[in-house]
């Protein structure tokens, strides 16, 4: 129940041992690498500075890029120095993130086909660590296998964009599929055109002038479509120019013709001929399918290769931080205290290395904040590090005390025993049966206990799904009220929900009384801090009718006016303390915020109790009782729902404000290691290889795709 104490610790190494002790931190999974940069400055002013083997990289195919990539992680292999620039180094690492964001989207395209079987919460797979030091031949291939995916779903989408887009044609000319002008006219002397009229009126005012003219052209009305009039016209040839000046000067509309056989007016050809190009982009995107349900059967591996990656820019951004000559290495790192021993010896005895290790300096070094709590209290550590985590040097680990306070709080605003019973439960599957991972672990933990703290809750309020036994049995039994029933008595809910939230504010002011006394400020701890218990508990007292409590409470502020500024001005230190008491302001507004309590208690009772009436209105009688059931089940599901959010986000809010509001310094910085364990995947000493497995299965299918 502690922040871990930090070493900070100094390598200066072998150039050619850079990469070979990166990747062996990164196994660790132990060191907080640290920027180098005021080092760098002095070297520069000595003019000590590295030869780069590659200022800038030519990364315009995969093979030059995975070579690259395989030198850093394997540098004695090709015998190619592994010395970088900043330039070339962030030339990789943006590189390996474009190919993490498209390996991303690969994935994201395959999810829908992969039809293995999922659990519920996600689960890192285990992988061996020899895949995560990957040979550059498989990530060759397994780019070639994004680069195929992407490619297949380029077609994919091209098949059914244009299948749309034909679709949308054969639409255009479902009216007119039936008609075939040049079958029509074939061996004839006659021209023909068709179109659209926007009305009959404009249709025969068209042949009136066709009369006057005395041109031989006859119409026929195909159909008529939203006021709008098909038609087909038809001239002899000798009448062509005539024919063709009547209708230039007409109202007819020409059809929008898309081929060749409708610009001729062959409809029936086009509608075949299309209806032959839709089946064939159909089976074209069929196949591209089918591929990708093939290629969903790759996708641990391509999740591997994502977290290879993750691993490699962890490393190159590690080796920016580093300060590099031709010959030597100097790396800054904060490790454990407890763990510096063993890692010194180690490092010292397998690399050609110094280790310093050295305490941090306050004032100077800020070493990354590491939590070291029991397993009873470790659940809670998330929900601390997502405010912020505590800072090395001002803070105490609030871990051990905020697990219980927060689970206390979280179980008095649930406050029912069925629904403590089903989160308990529910936690506990997700827990050991779904093997839930992670901040989700943490987060189910926390909802155990609290869940546990609802069950006692509900003992004492008797209540057990909002009093259900008693509303479907008319009072005939029910769990008894051990303590009081809320909605009985909200006035002494809200009370005592004011009580709970003086004692949480009480402890808060004793760990910053800690805090102080530990860093050496007892002047603060004493007449700054500590006045307020007896301001405050004298007012308490008072409340309850304590006829000396009064004087607690004048002493309490007579202390923090006269004691709490340190100056040698009376004046001063007078309003000064007078400025100070008028913090029992916020002191009022911290512990009404407590009221909270209340409002969810009776929101979870009122709304379980409307769920009961509705229920004993249908009745357990006949097959209505069905009914009844649904709703109870419906109904008190909701509020569990409901209720463990509004629990969770408002246990969240007192921790958060009101209490780390009284000692709660953070802007810590979160220990983050060099290590191996990715969004996917973590590494374990027993599991087997992700990547041979994908090889068996392609030679399994290439096998099969033979024998067929």
């Amino acid at each position: 129940m502690s922040i871990v104490k930090m070493k900070k610790l100094k390598l200066v190494l072998a150039q050619e041992d850079q990469i070979d002790l990166l990747n062996y931190l990164q196994e660790r999974g132990l060191a907080h690498i640290e920027d180098n940069g005021d080092l760098d400055e002095i070297l520069q002013e000595l003019r000590i500075s590295p030869v780069y083997d590659h200022d800038r990289i030519a990364l315009q195919d995969n093979k030059a890029y995975v070579s690259r990539m395989g030198v850093l992680r394997k540098p004695h292999r090709s015998g190619e120095s592994a010395l970088y620039s900043e330039a070339a180094l962030e030339d990789l690492i943006q590189q390996s993130l474009t190919w993490q964001q498209r390996i991303t989207e690969v994935l994201k395209v395959l999810k829908p086909y992969d039809e293995t079987k999922k659990p519920l919460f996600t689960v890192k797979r285990e992988t061996s660590l020899q895949d995560r030091y990957m040979e550059e031949e498989d990530q060759l291939k397994l780019l070639t296998l994004v680069e195929d995916i992407e490619g297949n779903q380029v077609d994919h989408r091209q098949a059914l964009e244009e299948e749309a887009r034909l679709m949308g044609q054969l639409h255009a000319i479902e009216d007119w599929k039936d008609l075939a002008l040049p079958e029509m006219l074939d061996k004839t002397n006659y021209h023909s055109t068709f179109g659209y009229f926007g009305s009959r009126d404009e249709y025969e005012q068209f042949f009136v002038a066709v009369a006057e003219a005395d041109v031989p052209l006859a119409g026929e009305i195909c159909f008529e479509q939203e006021g709008n009039l098909a038609v087909t016209l038809v001239w002899p040839f000798h009448s062509d120019a005539e024919a063709k000046d009547l209708i230039n000067r007409s109202h007819l509309i020409r059809f929008p013709a898309t081929n060749k056989w409708e610009e001729i007016g062959d409809f029936r050809k086009s509608y075949k001929v299309i209806q032959s190009r839709i089946q064939a982009v159909q089976d074209k995107a069929e196949w591209t399918e089918k591929e990708f349900k093939n290629y969903a059967d790759h996708i641990p591996v391509l999740q591997l290769l994502y977290d290879v990656l993750e691993a490699d820019i962890a490393k190159l951004r590690a080796i920016l931080n580093l300060t590099q000559t031709r010959h030597l290495t100097i790396l800054t790192c904060y490790v454990p205290a407890h763990l510096t021993g063993e890692l010194k010896e180690r490092i010292e005895s397998c690399f050609n290395a110094l280790v310093l290790a050295e305490d941090p300096v306050k004032g100077e070094d800020l070493p990354p904040t590491l939590l070291d709590n029991h397993s009873l209290n470790q659940p809670i550590e998330s929900t601390i590090l997502t405010f912020s985590p505590p800072h090395y040097y001002e803070d105490t680990d609030p871990t051990w005390v905020m697990m219980w306070t927060y689970a206390f709080f979280f179980g008095s605003m649930l406050s029912d025993v069925g629904y403590g019973l089903l989160l308990v439960i529910g936690t506990l599957l997700g827990l050991y049966k779904f093997k839930a991972e992670g901040n989700l672990k943490s987060m189910l933990q926390v909802f155990m206990v609290g869940g546990l703290f609802s069950i006692g809750f509900g003992i004492l309020y008797g209540s057990f799904f909002g009093g259900v036994l008693g509303t479907m049995s008319h009072d005939a039994f029910d769990l008894p009220v051990l303590w009081f029933n809320p909605m009985d008595k909200p006035i002494d809910l809200m009370a005592w929900s004011m009580v709970f939230g003086v004692f949480h504010l009480f402890l808060a002011m004793g760990i910053d009384v800690y805090n102080k006394f530990r860093k050496g400020n007892h002047y603060d701890a004493l007449f700054v801090v500590a006045p307020w218990y007896l301001i405050i508990g004298g007012i308490i007292l008072m409340l309850i009718g304590v006829s000396w409590a009064k004087y607690v409470s004048i002493a309490g502020a007579a202390v923090l006016i006269l004691m709490s500024v340190r100056s040698k001005n009376p004046f001063k230190r007078i309003l000064g303390g007078l400025l100070n008491l008028y913090d029992v302001t916020s002191w009022l507004s911290d512990i009404l915020s407590y009221t909270r309590i209340l409002a969810l208690t009776l929101a979870t009772s009122v709304i379980a109790m409307v769920v009961n009436l509705m229920a004993d209105m249908i009745g357990l009688k006949g097959p209505q009782a069905i009914f009844t059931i649904l709703v109870l089940i419906a109904g008190h599901a909701l509020n569990l729902a409901l209720s463990t959010l509004s629990a969770y986000v408002h246990s969240t809010r007192l921790h958060y404000v009101e209490f780390f509001g009284k000692f709660y310094e953070g802007g810590g910085r979160n220990y983050t290691p060099l290590q191996l364990d990715g969004l996917y995947t973590k590494v374990t000493d027993n599991a087997d290889s992700v990547l041979t497995k994908d090889k068996d299965k392609v030679k399994a299918e290439a096998s099969s795709r033979v024998l067929s």
